[in-house]
């Protein structure tokens, strides 16, 4: 047989408040990680933006080194001014 004893209201305010900071933690817990999961969400976009804009400095890259390789094979070694339009041969 079980017999029960009543609780002074110091200690059943205790346990209430310890109960109420369990609450109150979860609630933290659970916000922290939503915001993980938006800034993980954040994260993989900007990555994604991050490899086309990679893709399309490679594929600027090649365009130059294409037009760089025309302009030698018809000018010959030299540069370029694009303020005059002039291509400057190398003596």
């Amino acid at each position: 047989m079980t017999t029960a004893k009543k609780l002074s209201q110091e200690e059943l305010n205790e346990l209430k408040e310890i109960q109420n900071k369990y609450l109150e933690l979860t609630a933290q817990l659970g916000q922290a990680h939503l915001e993980k999961i938006n800034l993980t969400m954040a994260l993989t976009s900007l990555e994604d933006e991050l490899s086309k804009l990679q893709t399309v400095f490679s594929e600027l890259k090649e365009q130059e080194f294409k037009i760089q390789q025309a302009f030698t094979k018809k000018y010959g070694n030299g540069t370029v001014n694009l303020e005059s339009g002039e291509f400057i041969s190398e003596v």
